[in-house]
């Protein structure tokens, strides 16, 4: 059965139990409606379109010969409404951690490489000096030795560097060029 022939639900309460996917674990997990009310609710502890911690995620592995199977990155930025690009002050990695700045130098001739890591959920995560609320991202992916990046990646914020929720998915092609989004 496809999704858009599923019944329609009866009205769901706030202690109603509802399955959900933890990203982080990569397991489902029973949350009460009113916790992802929440999340999608827009509230402070929800989704933050202004926050100082920002990361991209990868939700599907990166593809390629024995060679590849990597998440390259040559630049990820946030931007302003002019698309002006919003400085970080610090840059982290889920791996190779010492190179996460390259996918922020501006710099195409360099990058962030997350080599030999084939899972899901990688992560480049960005501090700012304070909160900032972007309008677009810059993302742009390297095809490098056989290499085939991910193609579904999540942008997460956080006001704390701890609890993170995603702002925003999307796809982008495997080609070897700058994707700019508009942020919802």
């Amino acid at each position: 059965m496809k999704f858009n022939e599923l019944p329609e639900l009866s009205t769901i309460t706030d202690n109603d139990l509802v399955a959900g996917w933890d990203a982080e674990s990569g397991t489902t997990r029973k949350l009460k409606a009113s916790t992802i009310k929440s999340y999608a609710g827009g509230s402070s502890e929800g989704i933050s379109k202004t926050a100082k911690y920002w990361r991209i995620r990868n939700l599907v592995k990166p593809s390629g010969s024995n060679l590849g199977s990597q998440w390259i990155v040559r630049e990820f930025s946030l931007l302003d409404s002019n698309q002006n690009t919003l400085v970080a002050m610090a840059f982290s990695a889920s791996s190779y951690n010492e190179s996460a700045y390259k996918a922020a130098d501006n710099n195409s001739n360099t990058w962030w490489d997350g080599s030999g890591q084939y899972a899901i959920n990688q992560w480049l995560r960005y501090a700012f000096s304070e909160a900032i609320t972007p309008t677009y991202l810059a993302l742009w992916n390297l095809n490098l030795y056989d290499n085939i990046p991910p193609t579904l990646f999540s942008l997460d914020s956080s006001i704390d560097d701890i609890k993170w929720v995603s702002v925003f998915t999307f796809s982008i092609t495997t080609n070897d060029f700058r994707n700019l989004l508009a942020l919802p």
